[in-house]
């Protein structure tokens, strides 16, 4: 895949990838942990509840929206 130097790599090599090994992990932790975080916090936000009155008049004006779009249409429609 790769091919080094004959020599191998040096001290410095070694070191420089060694610390971007780490701060890869670092990173990849800190992407997790945040993740983790929003997850907790979107979780623990109960849902907005409808109450009797608005689910009683969802029928109603979904009805009357049908309506208004059918008249609309009238005209477009050929049998």
């Amino acid at each position: 895949m790769f091919k080094f130097p004959k020599g191998g790599t040096t001290s410095a090599e070694q070191e420089i990838l060694r610390k971007l090994r780490v701060w890869i992990v670092a990173s990849a932790v800190a992407c997790l942990a945040t993740g983790i975080l929003i997850g907790a916090l979107v979780a623990g936000r109960p849902a907005v509840a409808q109450n009797e009155a608005q689910i009683a008049r969802a029928p109603e004006a979904l009805s009357a929206s049908f309506v208004e779009i059918a008249r609309r249409v009238e005209p477009a429609v050929v049998n």
